[in-house]
């Protein structure tokens, strides 16, 4: 029986926990779309924010969306990180 990497040491990226299954699903999911689905999130907000200050009138409130649409990405993306089974 191989023994397992002690808690607390890095192995492929990701911090070896006590239970093995959230590193295994993490690496299985691809942890690199879930920090961009919150990368996309936090620029989606900023660009929101600054779109509706900056942009003519009927282009301002188009923009305006991007703001809780990327607040929506990025808690989604952040969840996904955190519980990595949450959505199926």
């Amino acid at each position: 029986m191989a023994a397992r990497p002690s808690v607390g040491r890095w192995r492929c990226g990701v911090l070896w926990g006590v239970d093995s299954r959230h590193v295994a699903c993490l690496r299985r999911q691809g942890l690199f779309i879930h920090a961009m689905l919150i990368g996309l999130g936090m620029g989606g907000i900023i660009l929101g924010f600054w779109g509706s200050a900056r942009l003519p009138q009927p282009y301002d409130a188009l923009v305006a969306w991007c703001a809780p649409v990327g607040l929506l990405a990025a808690l989604a993306g952040i969840t996904w990180v955190i519980i990595p089974n949450f959505f199926g």
